[in-house]
């Protein structure tokens, strides 16, 4: 949805001068990938995604803090340099928009609501959370106050229609590095706590990362017909599937040539990616990495590219909310290795705000079928 301000300054007159106004706190400001001077304007609370040119971005920072409309319109025209009409235009576009919104809209019941949402869960340090509850909360989901009933029938339902075979990507190449053989003894005691950080990422430690986190613990047989082995890594997948899968970018680790390397649970080994090499100079690279690379309070040696194989997923929650199963899978992998780093007095971040489509095509994925999900930074 674009915001469309016309030069008529009439709407803005329908509000009171003297109203306070100001921006949604549940917008999200982003810039458009690929297009100089456009934004994407995300409202969590109403699940809609508007595109901003620069006068309207503007005009959205500027009303981060409550001030009377006049005055932010007289303060959008100074900093913009354009006539007081069009800048009250674009003011009057953003609050039909709901971007910008009066002591009204701030006491309604869902906006209320929502500010009760981010007060409790960042009490917790949920914020991030919080913002996924609030634009996904009451997505439709199936019906399971009668029982299990129907879960079993559509399981069932999918076995007639395909063979669930997918368990492991097919290898790259033959260029492998082998991971330590899984062992309670290869995990840092005590697993978790902050070792003082005063270590770098090297060989041993990455591999048993790696290992710990994506490795495959054990199989069980599946009773169903022509199906793959059932799956336990050290955390938990809803089915025993596993749909997440794990490539590092290695940029400066002693003893592993720079380079992609997907971290092949069936083969228990790196397996070196056919793709250039990540460049952690380069202009490109930077923008992909935007979240990754630039929020960490450390120098990046490695990241760990945590994506989902979607059709993997789908043979157990074949249904609307599976997305919430994908994010989980993902954020138990995400934290088994910020723990096993920190136990091994290595930084770690964890970050969600990386480029999708750039990071897919750094490392051959279909992000149709294959999507990014989360980052780790490691130091």
């Amino acid at each position: 949805m674009s915001v469309q301000a016309s030069e008529s300054a009439q709407a803005s007159e329908s509000v009171p001068a003297s109203e306070s106004v100001r921006a949604s706190e549940f917008i999200r400001l982003t810039p458009r990938p690929g297009v100089a001077g456009q934004w994407i304007a995300d409202d969590l609370l109403t699940r809609r995604s508007f595109k901003l040119g620069a006068q309207e971005a503007a005009v959205l920072v500027l009303a981060g803090r409550p001030r009377e409309r006049r005055l932010l319109a007289e303060e959008a025209a100074a900093e913009l340099g354009v006539p007081p009409e069009r800048a009250e235009a674009v003011v009057a576009a953003m609050e039909k928009a709901d971007l910008i919104v009066d002591d009204s809209y701030l006491d309604t019941s869902r906006y209320q609501w929502g500010q009760e949402v981010f007060r409790r869960w960042e009490e917790k340090g949920w914020r991030m959370a919080a913002e996924y509850h609030l634009a996904a909360h009451d997505f439709p989901g199936v019906d399971y106050s009668k029982g299990i009933a129907v879960d079993r029938e559509r399981i069932h339902r999918y076995r007639d229609e395909g063979i669930d075979d997918d368990r492991f990507k097919e290898p790259a190449s033959a260029e492998r590095i082998p991971l330590p053989e899984l062992s309670p003894d290869l995990a840092p005691m005590p697993v978790g706590t902050d070792a003082g950080r005063t270590r770098h990422l090297d060989r041993p430690e990455l591999l048993t990362i790696a290992a710990l986190a994506l490795g495959i613990v054990e199989t069980t047989r599946s009773r169903a017909p022509g199906s793959a082995d059932y799956l336990t890594r050290t955390s938990p997948s809803g089915g025993r599937r596993h749909p997440t899968e794990g490539y590092l970018a290695v940029l400066d680790v002693d003893g592993v040539e720079p380079g992609w390397y997907h971290v092949h649970g069936g083969l228990h080994a790196l397996v070196r990616l056919p793709v250039p090499a990540p460049d952690p100079d380069s202009e490109e690279f930077r923008r992909v990495f935007r979240a990754s690379t630039t929020r960490p309070a450390f120098d990046v040696r490695c990241l760990l590219v945590l994506t989902s194989v979607f059709r993997r997923n789908m043979w157990r929650y074949r249904e609307p909310r599976t997305y919430r199963s994908i994010h989980m899978d993902v954020g138990h992998i995400a934290s088994t290795v910020t723990q096993l780093a920190e136990g091994f007095g290595i930084p770690a971040f964890p970050a969600y705000g990386d480029l999708e489509s750039g990071v897919e095509r750094m490392i051959g994925v279909d992000g149709l079928a294959e999507g990014l999900i989360a980052t780790v930074a490691l130091g």
